[in-house]
């Protein structure tokens, strides 16, 4: 597979070769957004079991960067698209916190879904920081808008 940008970027600047799975989507996923280990970001577990301990809390803390941050201060646009699962349960619902969100990941745009899991059918959509129907039906058939 060729990825010309992504190759630029390696030559340029760092690249990670002794990367170790965590077995678990927050924990990598944040790991992965941060280049930190997943205690240090707060993801000891998945998100859903989130407590107040440090190391557990499914909160970023305050002055962890991510990748989004990195690529926009040089000069890209970050779109994050699919699922989240980085935010504490109690973060998903319409009125809670957007702390965790991709928006204030330092993502330009944001369209998936925020839990570790949705109706694949009538998927609980998100668009940068608001719910949004979904474009279309499942009997539509899915097909790009």
């Amino acid at each position: 597979m060729k990825l010309p940008t992504v190759d630029e970027l390696a030559e340029q600047g760092l690249t990670y070769t002794k990367r170790r799975a965590i077995a678990l989507y927050s924990p990598t996923r944040s790991s992965l957004l941060t280049g930190r280990n997943h205690y240090l970001n707060g993801m000891a577990a998945i998100t859903d079991t989130a407590d107040r301990f440090p190391g557990a809390s499914g909160r970023f803390p305050p002055k962890v960067t991510t990748i989004a941050e990195v690529l926009r201060a040089n000069g890209y646009s970050t779109f994050w698209i699919g699922k989240i699962h980085n935010a504490p349960k109690q973060d998903v619902a319409s009125g809670a916190s957007h702390t965790e969100r991709p928006l204030n990941l330092r993502f330009d745009r944001f369209c998936g879904f925020l839990g570790g899991k949705t109706n694949q059918w009538y998927p609980d959509l998100v668009e940068d920081n608001h719910f949004i129907e979904q474009p279309y039906g499942p009997n539509d058939g899915y097909r790009p808008s």
